[in-house]
């Protein structure tokens, strides 16, 4: 595969990724913190924080994630502490009672998300000391491996086993804690901590995609298409669909009606 190619599948990769982001973001505000409110006006206006981020460069980008990231820790700690007060470890039997090849297949999809840590390896270029890289990177990697651990396990002690029917477990089990204690609207905080993770991750995969394009056609600098490709983004299904099951079919078929049209005129 040549590296044209190579560039194209990953700017479409890209592309598809945010629309990924995009559709789970809207799906989640709208479950939990604002069911009345349109889908379009969150998904367009986290997008647009995430082009201005974008716009402002990478070094930004990163400041906002090293200033959000001890806000989101921060937030978890305390729902971890009320969580384990409604826990049940009774909740994990049986462990491993059908087996380890239950958990191979359940651990499938999950890792998709967990190799997304590759992402990383894109802002190599970018360091000023990259051979800090690889302990940081292994310290990061670590620190989500723990964050992501505790939450399931709590999720499990919590809710037991109607845990793997919820879409969104863990903002489920921080909603019935708060019925529970009488804490109203506590599962703002699960949101919190959604928007503002979604939004370094939203900025990174602009980034990349921005990035990628504009060394994929030798357009002088990603700034110059952040806006064409944020706005592409904001319709990302809207655009494939229509080129999909409408303007490509009939441009299939126009070029089928032309090709008989040809044919039948030589006879």
């Amino acid at each position: 595969m040549s590296h044209s190619h190579l560039g194209v599948y990953l700017s479409y990769y890209w592309f598809s990724f945010i629309g990924v982001l995009l559709y789970g973001h809207a799906g989640y505000v709208h479950t939990f913190l604002l069911p009345i409110t349109p889908i379009w006006v969150g998904t367009l206006m986290i997008l647009i924080l995430s082009g201005l981020a974008v716009f402002a460069g990478i070094e930004v980008i990163g400041r906002c994630n090293e200033f959000l990231t001890p806000i989101i820790i921060a937030f978890l700690i305390p729902l971890f502490i009320l969580a384990i007060g409604a826990s049940d470890p009774g909740q994990l039997k049986p462990v491993l009672a059908e087996g380890i090849v239950p958990v191979l297949k359940g651990a499938f999809v999950p890792s998709g998300f967990m190799s997304q840590f590759f992402l990383l390896g894109w802002f190599l270029p970018f360091l000023n000391q990259p051979k800090k890289a690889l302990k940081i990177s292994l310290i990061s990697l670590l620190g989500i491996v723990l964050f992501l651990f505790v939450i399931d396990l709590l999720t499990i002690m919590v809710l037991g086993p109607i845990t793997g029917k919820l879409n969104y477990a863990f903002s489920s089990l921080i909603q019935y804690i708060g019925i529970q204690g009488s804490f109203e609207r506590l599962e703002a905080f699960t949101v919190t901590i959604w928007v503002m993770g979604l939004f370094v991750k939203l900025s990174v995969t602009l980034f990349m995609l921005c990035y990628s394009l504009s060394q994929l056609f030798g357009i002088r600098s990603y700034r110059d298409i952040i806006a064409p490709v944020t706005l592409l983004s904001f319709n990302i299904y809207s655009f494939n669909a229509f080129f999909t099951q409408n303007l490509l079919p009939l441009v299939l078929l126009l070029i089928d009606t032309l090709k008989r049209g040809v044919n039948k005129s030589l006879l």
